[in-house]
């Protein structure tokens, strides 16, 4: 070993005495561990304290595993609260109360020292063990939640959302056709990405199309393909289904904005833009609204866009 490789090892266990939340390690019995792991795993030219660093880090983790301590929870606390958090927001849940946070912190850890007692963190040493850790608390905290979601947040049905609207639901759709060009500019920084919305929106919700809707495309549109698109979509096409009708948009949109999309990256795409117009509209309802909603959520989003599509383009 080299005197540079071994003052690089020195640091970075340095490091890890002064990082370490449960104590410090037998240093020589360490030093050790991490050159015999080093060796088997790293080349000495990309070795540098970072990696010692983690290395020591993993012995430890490995070490407590083993002896099946509650001091590795402990541990990786942090990660526990980063990724509950993270997927707190990601999940809209606004409003929860600091008793049920707490309560969903409980149930996580408890769930992890289960698995830990009951050899469950099956552990194979392909990655670093805080790497394989995140990814069992990041599937723990998104099994705990999508329980916490069915009980608080998706209990609405069709009839306790549109009962929000049940005082004013002519005036909130007239108010929403009224400001709906301006939110599309807002919500929408390219002029094509905004053509293209529209467009969908009309074909998704059944409303046939005219030339001049075709026009804002007319960079890339030929009268043959005009005529192709209108032969599918400016008549009445409400028995076409679903299927059939993404595949001609995948393949109208590619030919339409020389930019080839999937069918399923248009969805989701769709999708976020609306919902990000939706939350405007909602903002006074108790409804969370994700980019990526599912089930009855996503019926009664696309329930109600389409009752204000059909007031800004039909009933206009």
């Amino acid at each position: 070993m080299t005197n540079n490789l071994q003052k690089i090892i020195q640091n970075g266990m340095r490091s890890f005495e002064k990082e370490q939340v449960i104590g410090k390690a037998n240093s020589n019995d360490l030093q050790q561990k991490v050159i015999n792991e080093l060796n088997s795993k790293y080349n000495s030219k990309t070795i540098n304290e970072k990696i010692v660093l983690q290395t020591c880090h993993n012995i430890e983790d490995v070490q407590l595993l083993k002896e099946k301590s509650n001091l590795l929870i402990q541990k990786y606390q942090h990660y526990v609260k980063h990724l509950l958090n993270k997927y707190i927001r990601l999940y809209y849940i606004d409003e929860m109360k600091l008793e049920q946070y707490y309560w969903l912190l409980e149930n996580i850890n408890a769930r992890l020292i289960e698995k830990m007692l009951s050899n469950k963190l099956n552990f194979q040493g392909r990655s670093l063990f805080s790497v394989y850790l995140y990814q069992v608390i990041k599937n723990i905290i998104i099994d705990e939640l999508k329980k916490h979601k069915k009980k608080t947040l998706f209990s609405y049905t069709s009839e306790s959302f549109f009962l929000n609207f049940a005082k004013y639901p002519q005036q909130n759709i007239q108010e929403a056709a009224l400001i709906y060009p301006t939110l599309l500019n807002l919500e929408f920084n390219s002029r094509d990405e905004k053509n293209k919305f529209i467009l969908l929106s009309k074909i998704i919700h059944r409303i046939c199309l005219t030339p001049k809707d075709l026009e804002v495309f007319s960079a890339n549109l030929t009268p043959y393909l005009s005529k192709d698109i209108l032969s599918y979509f400016g008549q009445n096409y409400a028995l076409m289904s679903k299927n059939q009708m993404w595949q001609l948009i995948e393949v109208f949109l590619a030919e339409l904005t020389q930019k080839k999309r999937t069918s399923r990256t248009l969805k989701t795409w769709f999708k976020q833009h609306r919902n990000n117009i939706l939350r405007y509209y909602l903002k006074n309802t108790p409804l969370p609204i994700p980019d990526n909603s599912k089930g009855e959520l996503e019926r009664l989003l696309d329930e109600y866009f389409e009752r204000m599509i059909y007031k800004v383009y039909v009933s206009t």
